[in-house]
């Protein structure tokens, strides 16, 4: 990989957390919960997949929601 395919891949991640993050900005508490119980019901979701998640959904997130997400998450993994 040359410098300029590094630096196109490093844009084109950015900016899919970047849309990822607007994404899940917009998103109540009930749908951010409807989406998580969507997309593990949809596949077999890895563990790193949730925590993924989590970290995504967690900065517009309350403490106490943060709380209850951790513990729907924690669900998920068993």
């Amino acid at each position: 990989m040359d410098v300029g395919e590094y630096i196109r891949k490093k844009e084109r991640m950015k900016k899919n957390s970047e849309s990822e993050t607007a994404k899940y900005s917009s998103l109540s508490e009930e749908q951010l919960m409807q989406e998580l119980f969507r997309v593990a019901n949809a596949s077999n979701v890895s563990n790193e997949e949730l925590d993924a998640f989590f970290r995504n959904a967690s900065p517009y997130l309350t403490p106490e929601q943060r709380e209850k997400m951790k513990g729907l998450i924690l669900q998920l993994k068993r």
